[in-house]
């Protein structure tokens, strides 16, 4: 049996298992960016390997054993004709190879610039997530407004685990700094303080 021949059937589960693969190297490409913890990454990793091996699993002896089994009172001869009839070109490594760059790069286009999740607010908005971006691992600068609202907080783990990052400006908005919002900063080396006056006027308006 040629080994480049697949049943059409399997064929189309492998390229839905490549599908799916193409969407999890997104996914995990893009966890690199929001700094997460790294035993993340290394459960990201192991669910890579355990979806790859599966969607190269393909056995043709068990498949036959399968259709056998599935259609019992059938014969075994017309069985096989009827699978060898469904053979095609098994091109799923090139459409995985395919999948899967497109995915990476699609996930490394989105974040060529760092990109700030905002959290809606009662008084304006807070700084729920900054992620990296290509272009820049080693400074943030949080804007003054978001929607022309202020920006008025750092939800906490705002910067947690940003181990590249050297310099955080932050705007005169800001009133809030929750806990661990830098937290594993390392290489953190110099974040402006807002003004004494709007830290003042929050707690007085508290």
């Amino acid at each position: 049996m040629d080994s480049k021949l697949i049943p059409s059937s399997a064929l189309k589960r492998k390229n839905i298992l490549a599908f799916i693969f193409a969407l999890l190297i997104f996914v995990y490409v893009s966890m690199i960016f929001f700094h997460f913890p790294i035993a993340t990454y290394i459960v990201g990793l192991i669910i890579l390997f355990v979806s790859y091996k599966l969607m190269n699993k393909f056995d043709f002896m068990d498949y036959m054993v399968k259709e056998v089994k599935s259609r019992p009172s059938e014969k075994i001869s017309n069985i096989v004709m009827n699978i060898k009839g469904t053979l095609v070109s098994d091109t799923n490594k090139m459409l995985r190879i395919s999948f899967s760059i497109v995915a990476a790069i699609a996930a490394l286009v989105l974040f060529i610039n760092p990109r700030i999740l905002y959290e809606k607010m009662d008084d304006g908005y807070g700084v729920r997530y900054y992620a990296y971006g290509i272009t820049n691992f080693t400074s943030a600068e949080i804007p003054s407004e978001h929607k022309g609202e202020p920006v008025i907080s750092l939800r906490g783990n705002t910067f947690s685990n940003m181990y590249l990052l050297k310099k955080v400006v932050l705007p005169d908005t800001i009133t809030e700094i929750r806990g661990q919002a830098f937290k594993n900063c390392f290489s953190l080396k110099e974040v402006n303080i807002p003004s004494i006056d709007s830290l003042m006027e929050s707690l007085q308006d508290s």
